[in-house]
């Protein structure tokens, strides 16, 4: 099992439209885009699914 810290980063994509973005992944479960606090700048989606972790481990926590 991977275990996530509060500084663990991932790309990770839109839900609603499919632009990828770094990801901040939080202990809680939290998936944030980072540099974009209002959500996607392209449809405005809060909803983001993990693509693959900065340091290569799986997503999946």
């Amino acid at each position: 099992m991977t275990h996530i810290t509060e500084n663990d980063r991932a790309a990770g994509r839109c839900d609603g439209c499919g632009n990828i973005y770094t990801v901040r992944l939080s202990p809680d479960g939290e998936i944030e885009p980072i540099g974009v606090p209002a959500g996607c700048t392209q449809c405005g989606g809060t909803e983001f699914t993990v693509l693959g972790r900065a340091d290569g481990s799986p997503s999946a926590p």
